[in-house]
């Protein structure tokens, strides 16, 4: 019995381990996305300053 019980615990530290590891790619993953949605949210806001100076100087 004690055999079987230590067979589930080494299963229980495992699958334990490979959700540590999924959590740790995801955090990961989630803070990329946010550097990357902040990039492009600045490089957006220059690009409609852009056009905007484009504009005004076009219309004078």
């Amino acid at each position: 019995m004690s055999g079987n019980i230590q067979q589930k615990s080494a299963e229980n530290s495992r699958s334990i381990s490979i959700v540590e590891h999924c959590v740790q790619e995801t955090n990961q993953n989630i803070f990329t996305l946010r550097r990357s949605k902040d990039f492009f949210e600045a490089k957006f806001c220059q690009w409609i300053d852009e056009i905007h100076k484009r504009s005004r100087v076009s219309n004078n």
